[in-house]
């Protein structure tokens, strides 16, 4: 499976935001932490603003802030909001596709395998990856 770098750059967003939880963080101070640009790293928040992830305040004692406790979200609910359900080559889910028997194996094999990474994601709550993060000595 092939995790995009929108969705890479959405989770970091999201574990550097549940880093300063209750603390406002600058969009621009992390699109230099991610080596991103600030527009790209604005087109990004704005799909997690819009599903619910994030605010936003304006002036100088604003940033990007979370909208709910880090507890509460999953890695799994930030893949999906960024990047949404799985789709095959031709447009349709591989749900859909293996339905039916004549389309053979290889619909049901993805399915299969998309929902085994999404079942593993979704368990994975985002103050782990905040914890796991500052753990880490690298």
């Amino acid at each position: 499976m092939h995790i995009t770098a929108r969705v890479d750059y959405a989770l970091q967003t999201m574990v550097a935001l549940a880093e300063s939880e209750h603390t406002p963080v600058p969009a621009i101070e992390i699109a230099e932490r991610l080596d991103l640009s600030y527009t790209y790293l604005l087109t990004i928040v704005g799909e997690l603003r819009r599903a619910g992830f994030i605010t936003m305040r304006r002036g100088p004692a604003g940033g990007l802030q979370l909208a709910k406790p880090a507890q509460s979200i999953t890695l799994g609910e930030i893949v999906t909001a960024i990047d949404g359900p799985l789709t095959l080559a031709d447009g349709t889910q591989p749900e859909t596709a293996a339905d039916h028997a004549a389309d053979g194996l290889l619909p049901s094999l993805w399915a299969t395998a998309h929902q085994a990474m999404m079942d593993v994601l979704s368990q994975v709550r985002l103050s782990e990856a905040r914890s796991t993060r500052a753990a880490d000595p690298a």
